[in-house]
């Protein structure tokens, strides 16, 4: 456990030393190395994202839908209506996740940049309704992520974050630090469809980036 001056507290599994550490990131905040102004320009072409998953989600193949790469992260996405179709998990590219989605795997190329993402997933996420993830920690500080509700987000579902309630609305981001405990929940009607980035803390140099990433490139399969 990890107690920040303002006395909120964050499981750390491994902590990276003098990251800005915040529940939920404003988009205006100031970083080392980088900011978060490709959100917005990410966020700017929601609308044809949307469409394009739209389109295509519901054909896609079950088999395509994956649960999280632990035994804990299966059993919670099993068991909470929480599946995901992969787009780079641990800096591997789904070549299919991508046929399907090319305009969103454009832009994330040329908005997010393969420099900022990688540490975990790029997904396209659906919540299922009246289900959600249980309170956890993914108790790692490198990485921050990012939700951008594309469909079906209406202020019935969403995440917690450090005991506070912030409900998805399409086209509205949110970037979380999800070593504060956090949980899933739809209490709507349908499926919340949400785009998840994860990418390298904004404080991370170019260096140390390319350090973290043959690290978590070695370990991923742990």
């Amino acid at each position: 456990m990890k107690s920040t001056k303002t006395g909120q507290v964050v499981r750390i599994l491994g902590t990276y030393p003098s990251l800005t550490t915040l529940p939920v990131h404003p988009l205006s905040t100031t970083y080392k190395s980088d900011n978060l102004k490709w959100v917005e320009t990410l966020t700017s072409s929601h609308q044809e994202i949307a469409n394009e998953v739209s389109k295509v989600i519901d054909s896609i193949p079950p088999t395509e839908f994956q649960t999280f790469n632990t035994p804990l992260g299966s059993s919670y996405s099993t068991s909470t209506g929480w599946s995901h179709i992969p787009l780079l998990t641990h800096f591997h590219p789904s070549p299919t996740s991508s046929s399907y989605f090319p305009h969103l795997s454009s832009l994330l190329t040329s908005t997010a940049t393969p420099s900022r993402l990688g540490p975990r997933h790029v997904a396209v996420a659906v919540q299922e309704p009246g289900k959600g993830i249980d309170l956890h920690s993914d108790l790692i500080n490198t990485h921050l992520t990012l939700h951008l509700p594309l469909s079906g987000c209406t202020g019935d579902s969403g995440m917690a974050v450090n005991g506070i309630e912030h409900r998805w609305r399409d086209g509205i981001p949110k970037v979380f630090d999800t070593t504060f405990e956090h949980r899933t929940f739809n209490e709507g009607e349908g499926n919340s469809r949400v785009l998840l980035v994860d990418f390298w803390h904004p404080d991370l140099g170019v260096e140390e980036r390319e350090a973290m990433r043959i690290f978590w490139n070695y370990n991923s399969g742990v």
